[in-house]
């Protein structure tokens, strides 16, 4: 992991399973990314208040893409 400075996570599909939730190993990993010094971004086209409850659950997560207005 010593290679990679930023890990970017879509949501659907890659961070939340299909029941939309994150799994305890998801989070483990992203805890440990975060604190090896990676720097641990959301990219999504969910609005901000969708991304509230899951950012509680990922403190190590600083960034997150915003959707690009039309």
């Amino acid at each position: 992991m010593n290679q990679y400075k930023l890990i970017a996570f879509d949501m659907d599909g890659t961070l939340l399973n299909s029941q939309k939730k994150i799994r305890k190993e998801t989070l483990q990993a992203v805890d440990r990314a975060s604190s090896a010094g990676k720097e641990v971004v959301l990219c999504t086209g969910r609005c901000i208040a969708e991304l509230r409850e899951y950012l509680r659950k990922l403190p190590g997560v600083r960034y997150w893409e915003m959707p690009m207005k039309k």
